[in-house]
């Protein structure tokens, strides 16, 4: 039997601490301690998620952590308990031998994951998924919900992957670097879905040439179609980043009257002139989209016309109109959007504008994102031109009154200034503003101003 120093305990709450900048309630991530055991001054005890942002909350002191109060998804305001402690005393003593090495919770984690995979292995088409939970040794892998979710989508195991994180903990990061590094040995080629024959006939009129009316190349991408019937279903939970989208829009659609403006803009120009910057800031290592022009004429345009750039705050009767521009830029990531921040935007030129574009991003799918860096936004924009789409409406963000989305850029016909008809690369800018506070006229105003920029895109560089 090994000796060790045991504890009695008092029982004492902890409540969910003041994060600051005025949070007042935290969703449950994850328990990063299990009950029973004992928890060093400062180390990691649960992460709770915050407007998005996670934050890992440290034990206030060296103690038994005892009966967790919460659960995983609880939303829980500040000063709420959240847990129980045993004050320690200590007392020289044995260990019970009747405490097994891995922590109860530890050996339910383990069941539930071959629990998992008995259910799969009788689906219509059972998928071997790798066990993103523990480890060989039956210890449990630091990582987080998201961290995990992300790895079964990748195919990843958090077994093989060295976390770079706090005590090893795997990161998003992490996962995303090992996907990477398998890539070019793990693509699959596309399933051809079976064509059958089809038998037709046809008359030939001898007086009409013959054209080619079929395509020259097949898609790259082709869909497997099943068969036979099936019922199965999969479940998400709605929780997280993705239950903190759903409450913000559903607020935004249910008290904002909002209408859209939409225009279409020439950049032939502006690609122009971007496709010859382009190796200028590739030797710097920042990549040069047609976002930061976007970003830089939107700047000017919202101190022009200051009406999109407020804030409504009803229930006093004001309009805030800020002589600063914050703009935040919705980005995509593996757990959900979140809107990073730049901030003072307009004093920016398009070459920081790109390099601040491209950190900030990085950050947010990596989740290193500062919470300072997700607050004050007074105008969004959403690029989604990347993904598809010639037009989109975007949701306003509360407190703002305005968004903007842009378009993926078409070749089109257009007509130059000599009448000529020519090809030419258009883009669809969508405006969605508030009507409270924005009026039609405005909002035209303010998108013939970015339209004339974007046009005309060497006043950018000015």
């Amino acid at each position: 039997m090994m000796m060790m120093s045991t504890t009695t305990a008092s029982a004492s709450l902890f409540t969910l601490p003041d994060i600051g900048e005025g949070v007042a309630e935290g969703e449950i991530l994850q328990w990063l301690a299990e009950e029973g055991t004992l928890v060093q001054e400062d180390a990691p005890l649960l992460e709770v998620m915050t407007d998005k942002v996670t934050v890992e909350i440290p034990a206030p002191k060296t103690a038994i952590l005892g009966k967790r109060l919460v659960q995983v998804g609880d939303v829980v305001p500040v000063g709420n308990p959240i847990c129980q402690w045993g004050e320690a005393t200590e007392q020289s003593g044995e260990m019970p031998s009747a405490i097994p090495e891995a922590s109860v919770n530890e050996l339910a984690l383990l069941a539930d994951a071959i629990v998992h995979d008995a259910t799969e292995a009788y689906s219509a088409n059972p998928v071997v998924e790798p066990n993103n939970e523990v480890q060989a040794d039956g210890k449990l892998i630091l990582a987080t919900p998201a961290t995990r979710k992300l790895a079964r989508t990748m195919g990843i195991t958090l077994e093989k992957i060295k976390g770079s994180g706090e005590n090893g903990r795997v990161t998003q990061a992490d996962v995303q670097q090992a996907f990477e590094r398998q890539q070019p040995s793990s693509v699959e080629k596309p399933v051809v879905a079976e064509t059958p024959m089809v038998s037709c006939s046809f008359t030939v009129n001898p007086n009409k040439p013959i054209r080619q009316t079929l395509p020259t190349h097949l898609p790259t991408e082709t869909v497997s179609i099943e068969k036979t019937p099936s019922n199965q279903t999969t479940e998400r939970s709605y929780t997280g980043i993705r239950r903190t989208i759903g409450d913000r829009l559903l607020v935004a659609k249910k008290t904002i009257p909002d209408f859209a403006f939409i225009e279409a803009i020439d950049v032939t120009q502006l690609e122009a002139l971007r496709e010859k910057a382009k190796p200028l800031l590739q030797a710097q290592g920042i990549k040069l989209s047609i976002l930061p022009f976007v970003l830089k004429a939107v700047s000017q345009a919202l101190l022009a016309f200051p009406a999109l750039n407020s804030e409504l705050r009803e229930t006093e009767g004001k309009i805030i109109e800020k002589q600063f521009v914050n703009l935040g830029l919705a980005v995509d990531t593996p757990t959900g959007l979140v809107v990073p921040v730049l901030h003072q935007a307009h004093q920016q030129s398009v070459q920081e504008l790109a390099k601040n574009i491209q950190v900030l991003a990085e950050q947010a799918r990596t989740g290193k994102l500062a919470r300072s860096a997700m607050q004050g936004g007074t105008f969004t924009v959403t690029s989604i031109g990347s993904v598809g789409g010639t037009i989109g409406i975007p949701i306003i963000n509360p407190p703002e009154v305005a968004i903007m989305a842009v378009n993926r850029i078409v070749k089109q016909p257009i007509v130059n200034d000599r009448d000529e008809i020519v090809v030419g690369k258009m883009m669809n800018l969508t405006l969605t503003v508030d009507h409270r506070v924005v009026d039609g006229a405005d909002a035209a105003r303010f998108m013939n101003h970015v339209k004339q920029l974007l046009e005309a895109p060497l006043a950018l560089l000015l």
